[in-house]
């Protein structure tokens, strides 16, 4: 190998480990992401203050009454069913949609509340 080449070798893994030790963020993009950072929690009612000393949830939950976990998973369970029965109801409008698009008259339309026999 002549020298030139591994001084040019030499050279780029100085320059390669030096980049890595370098400070990843200048002052000026650090200022940046501090005022956006104190924008957000302006934006969201959070005082800087109580941000950085942990308060914000504290007195969030003081704020209201704490949901029991019987209330907790009954809303989550209410949310459930209603999301069913919402699709539930935009499946059948479609259905309705298409057969009065083509005009099916040759099955009638069945009623979907109507179970069994009839």
């Amino acid at each position: 190998m002549k020298s030139t080449t591994r001084l040019g070798l030499v050279a780029a893994a100085l320059a390669a480990a030096g980049t890595t030790f370098a400070a990843p963020f200048d002052s000026a993009d650090q200022a940046r992401r501090e005022q956006n950072r104190e924008e957000v929690l302006a934006k969201h009612g959070v005082s800087p203050a109580s941000y950085r000393s942990g308060d914000y949830r504290a007195a969030e939950e003081s704020s209201s009454a704490k949901a029991s976990v019987r209330e907790t998973t009954h809303h989550a369970a209410q949310a459930t069913r209603n999301f069913g029965h919402r699709t539930a109801d935009k499946m059948r409008d479609f259905g309705a949609r298409q057969d009065a698009k083509f005009d099916h008259k040759a099955t009638p339309q069945k009623d979907p509340y109507k179970h069994g026999p009839q």
